[in-house]
């Protein structure tokens, strides 16, 4: 499914566009007089003929909520955690992803090491789950790094990741 229709009763109706590969360009923003993509691999939503109210002439406060997990072919273990991410699953996306991504082949990345660190941490249960509230510079890897005392570095052409964590420093 790469779209979803939705009426609000006494609002309008909207489309979520659920961020496939194959998604079309919705028909509305076609005819925008703007030139927009398809937004393909992205999530938005788009309000067709959305009721503002009486004597309003802003949009009303919206919240959604969208969380997804990374893609990442070589990884052994869930990318997933406890509703969360596994931070080297999210790093290995971020270096990976040729679309949103640094776009490094698998082949840069020493695998095995990410997939020991993954393991380390789907192990001791730890994740993360990152809330962008506006428009930001996400840092993954300063954050997850100070996190998770796990660092990724680059030595010899590829991209390697060790856990830094000692036993006596885990969490109970």
């Amino acid at each position: 499914m790469t779209k979803s229709a939705v009426t609000v009763p006494g609002r309008g109706a909207l489309t979520i566009y659920w961020g496939t590969a194959t998604q079309g360009l919705d028909p509305d923003l076609a005819l925008s007089g703007v030139a927009h993509p398809a937004y393909r691999d992205q999530c938005y939503v788009v309000f067709n003929d959305w009721l503002l109210g009486e004597n309003r002439n802003q949009v009303p406060g919206i919240q959604l909520d969208l969380t997804r997990l990374p893609v990442v072919s070589w990884l052994t273990v869930s990318a997933g955690l406890n509703g969360e991410v596994n931070p080297i699953a999210a790093l290995g996306e971020l270096m990976t992803n040729t679309r949103f991504g640094a776009g490094l082949p698998s082949s840069a990345l020493d695998t095995v090491g990410w997939n020991a660190v993954a393991t380390q941490l789907f192990t001791d249960g730890f994740s993360l789950s990152v809330f962008l509230d506006q428009v930001t510079r996400l840092d993954g890897c300063s954050t997850t790094s100070s996190s998770t005392d796990a660092a990724p570095y680059h030595t010899l052409g590829s991209w390697s990741c060790d856990c830094c964590v000692t036993p006596s420093r885990r969490s109970p």
